[in-house]
């Protein structure tokens, strides 16, 4: 994978401008497992709306590539995910 090169960080080619800025977030973020928890119950929630649906499916719906969600912060994650059930 060919890197560009960027003043704070190599992105790869595949990931667009967009992503960059949450790229940035992420590595400035401090890290605690006490954030993962209420992201945990919400998507718990939207996805106890479709049980049917495997939480794979329920994921790659609401995004539009594997890199994109790579990169994708939790908020925009679950934005995405209260969409699809809209």
């Amino acid at each position: 994978m060919k890197l560009k090169n960027d003043p704070a960080y190599a992105v790869p080619d595949e990931v667009d401008k967009r992503n960059l800025e949450t790229i940035r977030k992420l590595c400035e973020r401090k890290e605690t497992p006490e954030r993962i928890r209420p992201y945990l119950r919400k998507i718990a929630g939207l996805w106890e709306q479709k049980p049917y649906l495997t939480l794979g499916y329920l994921i790659s719906e609401s995004v539009d590539t594997m890199m994109e969600l790579r990169y994708m912060d939790e908020d925009e994650l679950l934005k995405r995910l209260q969409g699809f059930h809209d």
